[in-house]
């Protein structure tokens, strides 16, 4: 497997060479199944395709454990991230439990607060290796798991009727750019209408922290508060068609007129917050779910 080496010492300041360093065991499967039918002048068929996969390294260099690195047993897509314990309500309690190693300021009531797994009375990321992770562990993965796709299609008297269900049945997604995260690591930039339930006094059951006028919210730890379940049911594409008779057309030397409506991206049901961005765009955490409309005509001579 061609990859980055095992990562350098900082003070080479150069970037780990490519190369065949690794062992990767893929596992998985796929099942399709078509169907069709006619009843007199009602056609009917239908396909559906299911498929999973898991990969996970079994060689690779990283003597120290280094989590961020390939490692032996490794499930490709882990994400190590914090446990999020809630929203400190008093400055007594922030001041209580010492997480000043994650963003380097003083926490008052509004901030979030981790969970100490490791048990010594403060939050840190420890040395980022499986010996030491302080207190991460592997809190969700981003490998797509269960992609499945149905297609139904029917016709009857010149109409005709396509149905694309398309989605995922497991996948978390850590959503680090865009208008999710962004007002609270970024004093550039504007807040979206969505992210506005934040801590306040007269808000404590906030799904965000307070407001911060600078960067360094901890809201940018990777945590389980702001892990996305990225599992989605989506109608990706609906086309309805109706084709004039023939011996209507024949009368001006066409051979076939077929109309149509398709639309994409249609409808769809996914667990993000708000929906604020497209579960299927993985590059692009500011992007907004996109739909499509069309109409048209097939003419043949």
């Amino acid at each position: 497997m061609l990859t980055k080496s095992k990562t350098l010492p900082a003070v080479l300041a150069v970037n780990e060479p490519q190369e065949n360093a690794a062992d990767l065991k893929t596992t998985g499967w796929e099942l399709s199944v078509d169907w069709r039918h006619r009843i007199r002048e009602l056609g009917l068929g239908a396909r559906v395709v299911l498929s999973d996969y898991t990969a996970t390294i079994t060689e690779f260099d990283n003597p120290k454990g280094i989590f961020s690195d390939y490692y032996v047993g490794k499930d490709i897509g882990e994400i190590w991230g914090l446990v999020t314990g809630g929203i400190f309500q008093t400055d007594e309690e922030a001041k209580a439990l010492d997480q000043t190693r994650i963003s380097g300021r003083e926490r008052l009531a509004g901030d979030l607060y981790f969970e100490d797994l490791d048990g010594d009375g403060k939050i840190t990321y420890g040395n980022s290796t499986l010996e030491n992770p302080g207190d991460r562990k592997i809190i969700g993965n981003s490998t797509p798991r269960y992609s499945f796709g149905v297609t139904t299609d029917a016709d009857w008297k010149g109409f005709d009727l396509k149905v694309f269900l398309q989605g995922i049945g497991k996948q978390d997604r850590w959503l680090s750019t865009g208008t999710f995260l962004n007002p609270w690591t970024s004093e550039w930039t504007t807040m979206h209408k969505v992210c506005t339930d934040w801590w306040s006094p007269e808000n404590t059951d906030a799904f965000f922290p307070r407001p911060l006028i600078q960067g360094g919210s901890d809201v940018a730890a990777v945590q389980t508060r702001y892990l996305q379940n990225a599992a989605y049911l989506r109608l990706k594409q609906l086309t309805f068609g109706y084709t004039i008779p023939a011996t209507l057309t024949q009368r001006f030397n066409i051979s076939k007129i077929r109309v149509y409506f398709s639309g994409n991206n249609l409808w769809e049901i996914n667990n993000i917050y708000k929906k604020i961005v497209d579960p299927e765009m993985t590059y692009a955490g500011a992007y907004s779910i996109y739909r499509s409309y069309s109409f048209g005509a097939n003419i043949s001579f």
